[in-house]
């Protein structure tokens, strides 16, 4: 399995996550050859305090690796969880609560990620055209 294909499905079940929840516009998704990846997302203002929402989000990543790859591959994992952990705290939740419900999303979700991870696997970018057409 090539390190790429792990971090697809990743960011996939991120973009799915933030554009479902929190109306997120995405402008791109790159891979680059020597590793790691960029996407730049807009959150609109009006969701920014949608702190439950932004945690499946957060999770959403993990969880598609988690589904869809059978683990967890991606270097994003630990900071996605730390991160995650930091705005959950502020519910007085604990993360265990909200893994099951970024899962569930995630399987909600199925058909987009996959149709969004297996391009990223083969053309490595994704832009806002595209990805509209894929979701």
């Amino acid at each position: 399995m090539t390190p790429r294909r792990p971090a697809c499905w990743h960011e996939a079940g991120h973009i799915a996550a933030f554009r479902g929840l929190l109306d997120a516009r995405v402008k791109y998704v790159a891979f680059f050859p020597r590793g790691g990846a960029r996407t730049r997302l807009l959150v609109p203002v009006s969701r920014d305090g949608d702190l439950w929402g932004r945690v499946l989000c957060l999770l959403a990543g993990p969880a598609a690796e988690a589904r869809f790859v059978g683990g967890r591959y991606a270097g994003q994992c630990e900071s996605d969880f730390d991160r995650a952990e930091r705005v959950i705290a502020r519910l007085d939740l604990a993360l265990d609560e909200a893994w099951p419900h970024a899962l569930d999303l995630v399987d909600r979700q199925r058909r987009p990620i996959a149709r969004l991870a297996c391009h990223l696997v083969h053309y490595g970018i994704v832009d806002e055209a595209a990805l509209s057409a894929l979701l």
